[in-house]
């Protein structure tokens, strides 16, 4: 006698594109369609044909655009900070884009980014 066991279903939260925001409502961040998913919902076909890359972390060193003067008479960001964020591709668009739900854009610049693991260790 053969028994049929149920196929279990794999869900957004196995997904190696999902970040998990950790909250009451089970909601995180589908990487791979760049927008919000929950941690039940069952993976569809979509989902196996996507062939990106994991997402990646990111250092980004943002400048205020408001600036002051220095001693010499050159203008100077007033405030600078650097954050991780974490995308599917490393480029100028995607960072900017990630940005954009997490700051007002029209008061910083992107002055520089680079991946942690490829820093130097010296």
């Amino acid at each position: 006698m053969t028994q049929n066991f149920p196929k279990l279903t794999e869900t957004c939260e196995s997904c190696t594109f999902f970040e998990d925001y950790q909250d009451e409502r089970d909601r995180g961040w589908c990487h791979a369609f760049n927008q919000s998913a929950r941690k039940h919902h069952p993976k569809t076909h979509d989902c196996e044909l996507v062939s990106i890359e994991p997402p990646k972390t990111v250092k980004v060193q943002l400048h205020s655009k408001a600036v002051e003067e220095d001693d010499c008479g050159y203008a100077v960001p007033v405030d600078s900070v650097v954050i991780d964020l974490t995308v599917n591709e490393i480029t100028r668009n995607a960072l900017e884009t990630a940005l954009q739900s997490l700051l007002d854009l029209s008061e910083w610049a992107i002055a520089d980014f680079w991946q942690p693991e490829l820093e130097s260790v010296f």
